[in-house]
């Protein structure tokens, strides 16, 4: 017997209920981590915040290594209290995720006191969100996965600059509408096999 609103019958009411089954899994929560910089305070060339951003300070080519995050880990003078401040270094910050979680947004704050300070987004397709320096004023570098597709590394480095307020944007999936997703299945496929 055809339904007066859907001409298919039956299979056409179960396409339209898979169908809202999988409108309800595309949603997604998102974790918010902002990294201020002033509980930092290690003097280790790698750290790692909450467990998800992970720093790598190297060299900036062809300078001796010179870095802090407060002025009680002064290799030299702090430009900047509780901010990153590379004056001789790259911190080159990747990220651990949980499967299927995906970083969709980032941004940093930064400053120049020289001429080689800068900061570049990375995306999964090598798509690379950059801005130049700005001497004596703070900057923002934000990107977003609709730019540059997900977001995978985070470079810094200066010879005379600090960064600050790193926040990146993590898009989890819902365990609910997971469930959703699998409980339409198994409806589509009992009334398939009747």
């Amino acid at each position: 017997m055809k339904s007066r609103f859907f001409p298919g019958g039956r299979n056409c009411k179960l396409l339209l209920i898979f169908s809202l089954i999988v409108f309800v899994s595309v949603q997604a929560s998102a974790l918010i981590i902002t990294e201020d910089f002033e509980n930092v305070t290690t003097a280790s060339t790698t750290f790692t915040t909450d467990g998800v951003i992970n720093h790598s300070i190297i060299e900036y080519p062809g300078l001796s290594l010179s870095w802090d995050v407060s002025t009680s880990n002064s290799s030299g003078p702090a430009f900047d209290n509780n901010a990153l401040d590379l004056w001789a270094a790259q911190d080159i910050i990747s990220f651990t995720l949980a499967d299927g979680h995906y970083i969709d947004y980032a941004s940093i704050d930064y400053m120049d006191w020289g001429s080689g300070t800068w900061a570049q987004i990375v995306g999964d397709s090598g798509n690379v969100i950059s801005l130049p320096p700005a001497f004596g004023v703070w900057r923002t570098l934000e990107a977003s996965s609709d730019d540059i597709g997900p977001i995978h590394t985070i470079n810094l480095a200066s010879t005379e600059g600090a960064f600050d307020n790193l926040t990146v944007n993590i898009v989890v999936p819902e365990p609910i509408t997971l469930s959703l997703l699998g409980l339409g299945s198994i409806i589509l496929r009992r009334r398939k096999g009747k």
